[in-house]
């Protein structure tokens, strides 16, 4: 019983890392290309987001979303 109860916990665990790791994706892939455009290329604000597409933001998701899959289950079931 106690080792079904820690398999439970380390499952549930798991599964709000894979909730997180959707999440901060999601919100990396927005803001991190902009930011970048900001701090790198110094340009302004709006000419940044003017200048993200969401074909852009798309291929980032693809590369986040994998780190983050691989990251956020392993930490939050390790915690």
């Amino acid at each position: 019983a106690a080792a079904a109860s820690i398999s439970a916990k380390v499952l549930n665990a798991m599964g709000a890392g894979a909730v997180a790791s959707v999440i901060q994706a999601v919100l990396s892939a927005v803001g991190e290309p902009i930011v970048n455009r900001v701090l790198v290329k110094r340009m302004k604000l709006m000419d940044a987001i003017n200048d993200v597409k969401p074909s852009m933001m798309l291929e980032y998701l693809k590369t986040t979303l994998a780190t983050n899959f691989l990251k956020f289950p392993f930490f939050e079931a390790i915690n």
